[in-house]
């Protein structure tokens, strides 16, 4: 690879993923919500019912597919705080640095009215790694940096959402600088939407945190409560 590609100023095409790439990434971030809930079964109880849900009633503010642009055209970006971790007290806000327990801080902290990002949204920690909040939560910095946080402009669904997480954890290296990522390298790195909506599920992330919190607490309860 060359010195230019690997330049934190050389905007370069989106690489291409093969289909197997990009489930496995999408599964990663996936799967931190649901280690997130693991460590702290409270955050099932949070989870917002219309995130990740675009209302097909509404005909405004639609995503626009099969289109390209810098990650600022699709989202509004954020600054979080940076601030330290040491003395939160705990309260009523989810704060997860990056949903990968390996790598973040996950607590609950007492909100501040206006660091409060009440619709959830994506982050992107100091590190660079993008994840699903789907919760209300703050941005505080990990290990002194501060966070940032991506708002949707258009309505997505989880699946979009997904796609751009994909997508943003495809490039970090690409604006991610020391201990930051920087703010203006995140708004124009470019993007591409889906070339068209993307099939789901049919259950809402909602409905599915809910299930995996009872499977894991009738997996607590027979670890305690062996059968005889």
């Amino acid at each position: 690879m060359s010195n230019i590609e690997w330049s934190p100023q050389q905007w370069l095409p989106q690489p291409k993923l093969s289909e197997r790439e990009f489930e496995r990434l999408r599964s990663e971030a996936m799967r931190g919500i649901f280690e997130a809930v693991t460590l702290m079964p409270d955050l099932a109880d949070v989870v917002l019912e219309d995130f990740g849900v675009a209302d097909e009633e509404d005909d405004g503010n639609e995503l626009p597919y099969g289109t390209h642009g810098t990650l600022s055209k699709y989202f509004d970006i954020k600054n979080g705080r940076s601030i330290g971790e040491k003395n939160y007290i705990e309260g009523a806000i989810p704060y997860i640095s990056s949903g990968d327990s390996t790598n973040s801080i996950i607590s609950l902290i007492d909100p501040v009215p206006e660091e409060v990002f009440e619709q959830g949204g994506i982050t992107i920690t100091a590190f660079g790694k993008a994840a699903l909040q789907p919760w209300s939560f703050m941005a505080r910095g990990n290990g002194g940096s501060s966070v940032r946080v991506l708002l949707p402009k258009y309505k997505m669904s989880l699946n979009d959402l997904l796609w751009f997480v994909v997508q943003i954890n495809r490039q970090r290296w690409r604006f991610f600088y020391a201990r930051m990522a920087i703010k203006g390298r995140i708004a124009n790195l470019e993007v591409s939407t889906p070339p068209e909506a993307l099939v789901d599920t049919g259950k809402t992330l909602f409905e599915r945190v809910r299930v995996f919190r009872e499977q894991l607490e009738d997996l607590v309860h027979l670890k305690t409560n062996p059968p005889v």
